[in-house]
């Protein structure tokens, strides 16, 4: 092993070892660790017998919930554990796109930690959320490089982690969309011709299919329903499915576009706005600057029409069962700002990339944000905090992490001109 790969293997364990220094503060706060720690204990600590009953009557999420309730009982594994995932993620980003390139190999893991904060991972205690949210991040990661190794030791290799990520009905919907489009796409460029699709990842599409399935029929999903509707949003079940998703793309859009919760958001504006200049795409460049400046300048309530918006979508009570009205509410002035925000950032995606690279990019963040709707249908719309976001955020980070190296190859072109002449 080389000196600059020593180095930089001691650097990615440094980050690693820093968001794992930032998590661990917040390891003793209350949460769900405690009732599983207790529930691990009554059971005899029966992790296997534990999942199924969780799947009868809670959750369909299986080999996540044990996870969840043996990290309970081992803290100290799961701090281990957490370190190892970051530092694997790291890689695999690395490997993935940057590998050869120092400058962005050692730019990664800063975009990492100014993208994933710990205390996004707190709502429902740490080791809970990070278990059921954060670990399928990684695994979907992992399962990803592999896939896309393309060959059948690598595939098979992946299949525990496909399992474990499709268990998690967000990365469930996201694998399916993800490998529908890719798969799409691939019928598409064969223009009628016999073409064997891409094996591999027809398989992660099946699992992708088995895991929504899994939570469509899992006895524990209709229970847990009723009760959360009973705790968290008495007039969940009056809605009509157009409410819900409403509900869903108002609330989502907020977060992402409004309170301008995640930072990724910004530094996936910032490096479309500096790759389409430097692409000479002034279209795309004004576009990028100009949704970026509207949202700093809605966060600052500076634009008035905006206020209305603002005001209109944040009315609720949770606990009291108070939620939109769409038969009182201006429900048609968010929805056209969302839609046009989104179709313009769609726009600047498929000009400043390269066509394949643009659709990836596109289908990575369709996703993610439909991930994220499917939350339109739970009761937790309001009580799941940002959690719930997380595989959004990934899929952004990837379009981030894709836009830098695009940035890296456009600042390099003087450089390569220089040295042929």
């Amino acid at each position: 092993m080389s000196l600059k790969r020593i180095i930089l293997n001691a650097y990615y364990l440094a980050a690693s070892l820093i968001f794992l220094i930032e998590a661990t503060t917040f390891i003793k706060r209350n949460g769900d660790q405690i009732w599983f720690a207790e529930r691990a204990q009554h059971l005899n600590y029966n992790y296997l017998g534990f999942a199924i009953e969780r799947y009868m009557t809670w959750s369909s999420r299986l080999l996540i919930e044990s996870a969840t309730m043996y990290f309970s009982v081992h803290t100290i594994l799961f701090q281990v554990v957490l370190f190892i995932g970051s530092f694997v993620f790291l890689k695999l980003f690395k490997n993935y796109f940057f590998k050869g390139n120092l400058i962005l190999e050692l730019t990664l893991p800063i975009l990492f930690l100014a993208t994933f904060f710990p205390d996004t991972y707190t709502s429902a205690g740490l080791i809970a959320t990070v278990t059921n949210y954060l670990f399928p991040t990684f695994t979907f990661m992992i399962a990803w490089y592999m896939t896309e190794k393309r060959g059948p030791k690598w595939f098979y290799a992946s299949i525990p982690f496909w399992i474990f990520t499709c268990m998690q009905e967000q990365f469930a919907i996201i694998t399916f969309i993800l490998c529908l489009f890719l798969l799409g796409r691939e019928l598409l460029m064969a223009k009628g011709k016999v073409k064997m699709l891409n094996v591999y990842r027809l398989s992660a599409f099946g699992f992708g299919i088995l895991g929504i399935l899994s939570a469509l029929v899992s006895p524990g999903s209709d229970i847990r329903s009723k009760s959360e509707i009973t705790s968290w949003y008495s007039q969940f079940s009056k809605l009509t499915v157009l409410d819900k998703i409403y509900q869903g793309f108002v609330e989502t859009n907020r977060m992402v576009f409004l309170n301008l919760t995640f930072s990724v958001v910004f530094l996936l504006l910032a490096a479309l706005v500096l790759l389409a200049f430097l692409k000479r795409d002034w279209i795309s460049g004004l576009i990028s600057l100009a949704v970026s400046a509207l949202l700093i300048l809605t966060k600052l309530e500076m634009i008035d029409w905006l206020k209305s918006i603002i005001k209109a979508i944040t009315v609720k009570d949770i606990y009291k069962g108070l939620v939109y009205n769409l038969a009182k509410q201006d429900w048609l002035t968010p929805t056209l700002f969302f839609l046009v925000l989104i179709l313009l950032l769609v726009i600047v995606i498929f000009r400043v990339f390269d066509k394949s690279h643009a659709y990836l990019a596109f289908s990575m963040v369709a996703a993610g944000y439909a991930s994220r709707m499917l939350i339109s249908f739970s009761p937790t719309i309001y009580v799941s905090e940002e959690r719930t976001y997380t595989p959004l955020i990934f899929t952004l980070f990837f379009v981030l992490i894709m836009a830098s190296l695009d940035i890296y190859n456009e600042l390099r072109k003087p450089f390569l001109k220089s040295e042929e002449i």
